[in-house]
């Protein structure tokens, strides 16, 4: 049986968690107090409502103790996500997320005992700084306040190494090797990829060969990442 989620807020944010919620096979309800924006998502969405979440009798009317998780995608008003929390408490909702929108907001959330809270400009930020400031790292992952795992495309000296003698760090640990196939693109003269061809943990092939197009995702705690990123990038510098 498919999970019920109800999403609340379906703006830039709302809207595109819903729709990949819905991709994933969850039976997912969308709910808006903007019928342009319940009319623009009605065909992408599992359910989607015209309602306005802070009002008693809506939130009654939803049930929202049937649904395995409720989130509050609120991003421009402290007040209507508080109000949406409180009437999801009241109303017994099972698993609650709520968007944070800044420090204050966060706090009041922790004090309500939302478990769930999440701060999605701020983790994007994060993961778009890295990538940024590196030359090898070509996603971020953060786990928690001190890990984290990134993609690297492979450093240079990494070259026609096996997987088996990869020595990164005792505190790093490679989880996976990304093989990816590539061609010329003849407009732009740049190399396009595309989905990777297969993909493995070095555990299964510790004498696998790394190719100048491969990926490794490696996982460690921030700074040992950081300053492993360093040493590499320079190698790209010189």
């Amino acid at each position: 049986m498919s999970k019920k989620v109800l999403v609340l807020g379906l703006g830039n944010f709302g809207s595109e968690l819903a729709r990949r919620l819905t991709l994933e096979n969850m039976e997912v309800t969308g709910i808006d107090i903007d019928h342009h924006l319940v009319d623009l998502y009605k065909d992408s969405i599992t359910n989607v409502v015209e309602g306005d979440a802070t009002k008693d009798e809506v939130m009654k009317e939803l049930e929202v103790s049937l649904y395995d998780f409720c989130i509050v995608c609120i991003g421009h008003d402290v007040g209507i996500s508080l109000t949406m929390v409180a009437l999801l408490k009241k109303y017994e909702a099972n698993i609650i997320y709520a968007r944070a929108i800044n420090d204050i907001h966060k706090q009041i959330l922790s004090l309500m005992r939302v478990k769930y809270i999440f701060e999605p400009e701020i983790e994007s930020a994060g993961r778009l700084a890295m990538q940024i400031s590196s030359k090898i790292i070509y996603d971020a992952f953060p786990i928690s306040k001190n890990y984290i795992a990134v993609e690297i495309n492979i450093p240079r000296s990494y070259e026609n190494l096996k997987l088996g003698d990869i020595k990164i760090n005792d505190e790093i640990v490679v989880l996976m090797l990304k093989r990816y196939s590539y061609v010329e693109n003849p407009f732009e003269r740049s190399e396009l990829y595309y989905k990777p061809s297969h993909e493995f943990t070095p555990l299964h092939d510790p004498e696998t060969l790394l190719h100048k197009n491969d990926r490794l995702v490696i996982f460690g705690p921030i700074e040992k990442i950081r300053n492993f990123v360093k040493i590499y990038d320079k190698e790209i510098e010189e």
